[in-house]
């Protein structure tokens, strides 16, 4: 059945009086719901949509979506979520024809000139990293690194507070914004910092804290299904093999 007659058989069964409620089986996310509303948008449905909510392909899993469908018309999330798509829909469009046709005109060249909401940005950042790469030069810095009687080291930093601000960090030489390590352009200036730090230091505070660790959260059966497609078992085989163990 070609794509024409799947659309005209959708027709027909909406105008035929015998069906209560559609239910929207689409993917559940904003492409899926988008793809299956622009249809019943275009054939003008006046019929309640439900729609059927879940990644999981096992049959108690279907089953139970079955049993709770939620209402496509009218619950915030899922209004909202086609809302979303639109935006997203348009904006493609609108950016794609208008700027693929600037882009086009203000380039030239023999083929046709391609600008996405998406692809664009992904080129851009992927040219930028590119360049950086290649125009990399290396460059050397100096820290200064303290080892006590003790037995421990440290390395001098800045903790953060509120107070830093991008050009505090310029003006300490700060190249690691996460850590507020310091390092210094030159070894004289280094020399210079060890030199006024003394030989002695006060430890103001300790603090202490036990962490725990647990095990990896387990395999939903969806996700299982889906990490072992990539390695040659289909939805079924997978279950079977899951519920054999």
């Amino acid at each position: 059945m070609t794509s024409a007659e799947k659309y005209k058989a959708l027709g027909d069964a909406l105008k035929s009086n015998n069906y209560d409620f559609i239910i929207n089986a689409g993917d559940p996310d904003q492409e899926g719901e988008l793809l299956v509303r622009i249809p019943l948008m275009a054939l003008r449905n006046r019929l309640p949509v439900k729609r059927f909510w879940t990644n999981a392909q096992t049959e108690p899993d279907v089953v139970n979506a079955l049993k709770n469908l939620r209402d496509d018309d009218h619950e915030p999330m899922l209004t909202n979520l086609l809302a979303a798509a639109y935006a997203r829909q348009h904006s493609d469009y609108r950016v794609g024809i208008n700027a693929s046709r600037a882009a086009k005109l203000k380039m030239g060249g023999d083929g046709p000139i391609g600008v996405g909401r998406c692809e664009t940005v992904m080129q851009a950042i992927i040219c930028r990293r590119e360049l950086d790469i290649k125009n990399f030069k290396p460059k050397t810095v100096y820290g200064v690194k303290a080892s006590y009687d003790i037995g421990f080291s440290g390395q001098l930093f800045e903790p953060k507070t509120e107070g830093n601000t991008d050009a505090d960090d310029e003006d300490n030489k700060k190249d690691d914004i996460q850590t507020g390590l310091i390092w210094f352009d030159t070894a004289e200036e280094a020399e210079e910092c060890i030199n006024d730090l003394g030989n002695n230091a006060i430890v103001e505070s300790v603090q202490k804290t036990r962490k725990k660790t647990l095990a990896g959260k387990l395999f939903r059966m969806s996700d299982l299904q889906e990490k072992a497609s990539q390695y040659g078992y289909d939805s079924e085989s997978v279950m079977k093999i899951a519920q054999s163990l």
